[in-house]
């Protein structure tokens, strides 16, 4: 953000003038008309964040002619100038103006002329300076004529003003001078440059400049990027030597094919440079053509090599103690030789990165389903994908028991482009007394193989199910039972399914005589029957019809039972409560309260249980 924090008006015959200045779009710099003094203030900030930040740079300014002056306001490293400079230094500020005599001849003096260069280095948030532009302070000689001619503007427009500010331009001074200064930042650099930090980074299949990755297959090709700015340097500052090396790891495999060099925008400018493996060192060393070059400075560099993991006694070893790492850190360098003596060589050594290859095992606990007891006693195999069939292989791995993790531990698997990471579980034989049939398909990616072992649990549910029972219980009023009309007699059915899906139906009934009920506090006399040995599932309960009493309440004590019709509808069968028997809750009870209806007439009641055994 470039910010003018201060300028100065001229003034004729005790007026201020009107002036204005102008900030370039395409380039930082200030071009200012009958204007002079201007101080401009650039602060850093971060694109994305828009926070402050400092930066490590340096400024040049250019073309510092014609009686024009520049000020460094802010602090500084260093400041150069050009071992010829023409310019003017004040002794106790950093002030630099130039001669009168640039500007009494009418001659222009290149930006590219280092003579009238000035460069600052600094490490801040700001970097502020002060543009003087005194052209127009001065009378000159400007009409051929002998005749004193001030270039303040009235003055100007009293010899009659054009309309145009170009008709009072330094190269055409015939009605006086309305000049317009300009000064602003320049691409050159008068000193020469340190090397720049080298940085490094990894890319793979899914992981992109990275300075940690992990591997999604053993055989999978990484690619190690090496970024590095050569600056805009002076001739005399060119390089004899360049070179970027990097000392790669014994377990990685090279691809020379692979060695590129490209710039910023994808440029691809390997012909600048000779690439060679030796060994397992890789170097990108300059050539010399390209050094000479001034297109070889100002550039970007990026270095690509190209690597994967070889099969190493290293490797075997990291699998077998479930993660392989390696790291690299890669070296540039360059010299040039600066007056007399020999070359003078700088160096600069990488980040390091990181690559990880994680070899992960799976662990498998068996569990009963309903007591969570371990189960030891199953087998599970392991089947690895192939991807040129597009199946699993026929015979798999067995997964032993291991009584020390009370677990299943398959051996460490290897993750490949042929196996793609994928494996097939299954339960090829189940516990004694229990049921099996498990099995389960799973994909290894770089983000679940972050955990040394992948971890699931498989439950068991015996061959027989949990067993269960329902009591029914029976209320009637004592003082309705008339011996002489038969025992009363209830008829019931218990039909649902288990938890396995299976249909089961069972029925029975309860039989007052004198001796088999007790009685409550209010007149009642209650009988009970227990169906027992009823698999742990869902039943409904249904009280049939009888000659002489109707349903009037069903209630229940058991919080596993759900009463769904409260014997308001006596004329059919209907099932009045619905049982949920679980290995928890294995036991339900339900009370059924009777009425009697009919008291005329004479019967008798006898029932027959009939019993059916299966071998």
């Amino acid at each position: 953000k470039c910010t003018i924090t201060d300028y100065t008006f001229y003034e004729f015959q005790g007026d201020k003038e009107i002036g204005y200045f102008q900030v370039s779009l395409n380039k930082i710099g200030l071009n200012a008309t009958n204007l002079r003094d201007i101080t401009a203030n650039m602060e850093f900030y971060d694109h994305e964040s828009g926070q402050p930040v400092k930066v490590k740079g340096f400024a040049t300014f250019a073309d510092i002619d014609i009686c024009q002056g520049l000020e460094i306001l802010s602090g500084t490293d260093q400041i150069y100038v050009d071992e010829n400079c023409r310019l003017y230094k004040d002794p106790s500020r950093n002030l630099f103006t130039a001669p009168w005599e640039e500007g009494l001849n009418g001659s222009v003096v290149d930006d590219a002329n280092r003579e009238y260069w000035v460069q600052a280095y600094y490490d801040s948030y700001n970097f502020s300076y002060k543009f003087y532009s005194a052209r127009e302070n001065f009378e000159m000689s400007a009409d051929g004529m002998g005749r004193s001619v001030n270039g303040e503007s009235k003055c100007v427009w009293a010899e009659g003003y054009t309309g145009s500010v170009y008709d009072y331009d330094i190269v055409n001074t015939a009605q006086g001078v309305l000049w317009q200064g300009w000064q602003g930042l320049y691409y050159g650099r008068l000193g020469r440059v340190s090397i720049a930090p080298l940085s490094k980074t990894v890319s793979d299949s899914d992981e992109t400049d990275a300075l940690k990755n992990t591997l999604s297959a053993t055989d999978e090709t990484f690619i190690y990027k090496l970024y590095h700015y050569v600056p805009s340097e002076a001739s005399a500052f060119y390089y004899e030597s360049y070179q970027v090396y990097d000392d790669l790891h014994a377990d990685l495999s090279i691809d020379a094919s692979s060695l590129k060099v490209e710039l910023d925008d994808g440029t691809d400018v390997t012909g600048r440079f000779q690439t060679a493996v030796t060994g397992q060192r890789v170097t990108f060393t300059a050539r010399q053509d390209a050094l000479a070059a001034e297109s070889f400075y100002n550039n970007n560099y990026c270095f690509r090599i190209g690597v994967s993991v070889k099969e190493t006694e290293h490797l075997n070893q990291s699998r077998q103690q479930g993660r392989y790492t390696v790291k690299n850190t890669a070296h540039v360098q360059f010299s040039r030789t600066l007056g007399q003596g020999s070359p003078d060589t700088e160096s600069a050594d990488s980040n390091e990165v990181e690559t990880t290859l994680a070899f992960p095992y799976i662990s498998i606990v068996k569990k009963d389903v309903n007591t969570q007891e371990i189960l030891k006693d199953a087998e599970f195999t392991l089947y690895e994908y192939h991807a040129q069939t597009g199946t699993y292989q026929t015979f798999g791995t067995l997964i032993p028991y291991a009584e020390a993790n009370q677990a299943y531990l398959s051996p460490r698997l290897n993750i490949t482009s042929e196996n793609q990471g994928r494996f097939k579980l299954k339960e090829t034989k189940p516990p004694k007394g229990y049921i099996g049939g498990w099995e389960k398909e799973i994909t290894l990616t770089a983000e679940n193989i972050q955990k040394p072992n992948l971890e699931f649990t498989v439950t068991n549910e015996p061959d027989v199910l949990p067993r269960g029972e329902i009591t029914i219980v029976k209320k009637i009023k004592e003082a309705d039972i008339i011996w002489a009309h038969g025992n009363p007699v209830f008829l019931f059915q218990v039909k649902g399914r288990d938890t396995r899906g299976n249909i089961h139906t069972y029925e029975d009934m309860i039989t007052f005589d004198k001796n088999n009920y007790t009685k409550d506090s209010h007149g009642y006399a209650l009988c009970e029957i227990t169906i027992s040995n009823i698999p742990v599932g869902t039943y409904d309960v249904t009280e049939k019809k009888v000659l002489r009493y109707r349903l009037a309440e069903v209630t229940s004590p058991s919080t596993n039972v759900s009463v769904l019709n409260n014997g308001a509808d006596s004329s059919r069968e209907a099932s009045y409560a619905k049982a949920t028997l679980t290995v928890s809750t294995p036991k339900a009870t339900i009370v059924f309260r009777n009425e009697k209806t009919r008291f005329d007439g004479y019967s008798h009641t006898d029932t027959v249980k009939n019993t059916i055994t299966f071998a």
